[in-house]
């Protein structure tokens, strides 16, 4: 009917649905791109802004310093576009080239040493491939993966821990490739995750005494310590996550329960 009829001869609803149509038939067509996706999320931050009541400094400061340094972590690749970043509220996603495992997978490693070290705080989250798409100046990330890697953190991760989802890196990557990181490891559960401990102790070559000195002595230890047991009496569930973190220490004979 529509190509017997004079535009003139529309209303002016229609005129301006075939504008729409006309313009997006003009557009140039964006694929999704098949790349890494990571997402951290700090754990606690919302306890905390519940206790801060109306004084926000103290977290919009924590938050401001640990964006500061996951943007120092992944300069060189943000760069060149690598890794593009985007924040969401305690929140951060990681769209990387899909060549760029064992780079994100350090980055992650060392986001969580830092977090846990000068912060006093836990990190849990996901990595994982898909398809995706980054808008202009990096403003958005839309696409499957990234409902994947929060749905991912939020359901499987359970632990203060970044999971690795192996079939889709394995799907989107190639075979392999998680085996081959030897600082990833397969939990009780069988999910396969960051061990940012290990990270740290073969790639800083820390002895058991420096890594005693790192989270006992510098106060790391009695912080989460005291985290831990404040919460035994109200929430179980959150204490566990302490728990499994001090399950990760144990092997290397630091002892936050004793």
């Amino acid at each position: 009917m529509f190509g017997s009829t004079k535009l003139n001869e529309y209303t002016a609803e229609e005129k301006d649905w075939l504008r729409g149509v006309k313009a997006r038939k003009g557009r140039p067509k964006l694929p999704y791109e098949v790349q890494l996706v990571a997402f951290i999320d700090i754990l606690g931050i919302k306890a905390q802004v519940i206790k801060s009541g109306e004084e926000a400094s103290k977290i919009v400061d924590m938050m401001e310093s640990i964006r500061k340094n996951i943007e120092t972590l992944c300069h060189e690749y943000t760069e060149t576009k690598q890794i593009r970043l985007l924040q969401i509220g305690d929140g951060f996603y990681f769209v990387a080239d899909k060549s760029c495992v064992n780079e994100m997978c350090n980055i992650l490693a060392e986001i969580q040493w830092q977090v846990l070290v000068q912060w006093r705080e836990l990190i849990r989250g996901s990595l994982t491939a898909g398809r995706v798409r980054v808008g202009k100046d990096n403003n958005f990330f839309i696409g499957q993966a990234i409902v994947e890697a929060f749905e991912l953190e939020r359901e499987n991760a359970i632990f203060p821990r970044i999971i690795c989802e192996e079939s889709k890196i394995e799907e989107y990557v190639g075979k392999g490739i998680i085996d081959n990181i030897a600082y990833i490891n397969t939990d009780q559960d069988k999910i396969k995750y960051i061990n940012y401990i290990r990270y740290k102790v073969d790639n800083d070559g820390l002895t058991e005494k420096k890594l005693k000195e790192l989270i006992i002595d510098q106060g790391v230890g009695d912080a989460l310590k005291k985290e831990y047991e404040a919460l035994l009496g109200e929430n179980k569930s959150a204490a566990q996550k302490y728990g499994w973190l001090f399950s990760q220490l144990e092997p290397y004979k630091v002892q936050i329960i004793t």
